[in-house]
């Protein structure tokens, strides 16, 4: 499974001037580098997304020096998990060839530059997941590609752990007993399966940037539903 990350999701990572992105892409990518994938799960971004990150950085901050230590980020940390194409930056590519390309995936998903050089990758290499907060703007690429799936960091971790957890992924993050008692109350009185509460909770954390506890997204869920949770 191939998981392509736009350069929107790495800047929101590193400023917290968006509150709500920030810390989904922080949640979103400290999964990955906190965690072991299947040998066929690889996660991947665009050597541009270096230029494209520093630059971000930056103009919203007026910082050299923070702008310098993402890039550290990305080149060491960040490179132990994620992958950056091309694969062999010293392979000669004919600049003509290049440009001919990016025009051509540009006029056909209708993106700016910033965004034809992601969807150039996302084409190339036959990415499965594409990672951003700019949904919008792939949606073209998206409708085209079939087997391509256009989603933000909440939803993709939100599949991450799924695929690595199982249905019961919550039983995996040692939530306390008296949560999963509460989940297990729900499922009873709502007459849905255990693992559908456990999924529609994880959500509703994520979807609250993780700043509810999972007891409180309990009650959220069981309120919706209609139910007492006592």
């Amino acid at each position: 499974m191939k998981i392509y990350i736009d350069s929107n999701v790495f800047v929101s990572n590193i400023l917290d001037d968006e509150r709500e992105k920030h810390n989904s892409s922080k949640e979103f990518i400290d999964y990955i580098l906190d965690n072991k994938f299947p040998e066929d799960f690889s996660f991947i971004t665009s050597r541009f997304t270096e230029v494209e990150v520093a630059s971000a950085v930056f103009r919203r901050t007026k910082s050299e020096e923070k702008a310098q230590a993402t890039l550290y980020k990305l080149e060491k940390p960040w490179r132990n998990k994620i992958d950056l194409l091309p694969e062999n930056p010293k392979e000669k590519v004919k600049i003509e060839d290049l440009i001919i390309k990016l025009i051509e995936t540009a006029l056909r998903y209708g993106t700016t530059f910033g965004d034809t050089v992601h969807a150039n990758d996302v084409e190339s290499f036959d990415i499965d997941y594409l990672v951003t907060w700019n949904i919008k703007d792939f949606k073209i690429m998206s409708e085209k590609i079939k087997k391509l799936r256009v989603i933000t960091p909440d939803e993709m971790l939100l599949e991450l752990k799924r695929k690595i957890s199982g249905s019961s992924f919550l039983r995996n993050r040692q939530i306390p007993d008296t949560v999963l008692n509460i989940i297990k109350r729900i499922s009873i009185k709502s007459n849905l399966p255990v693992e559908e509460i456990e999924k529609r909770v994880e959500e509703k954390r994520i979807k609250l940037s993780g700043l509810v506890s999972y007891e409180g997204c309990s009650k959220i869920v069981a309120s919706e539903l209609g139910v007492d949770k006592k």
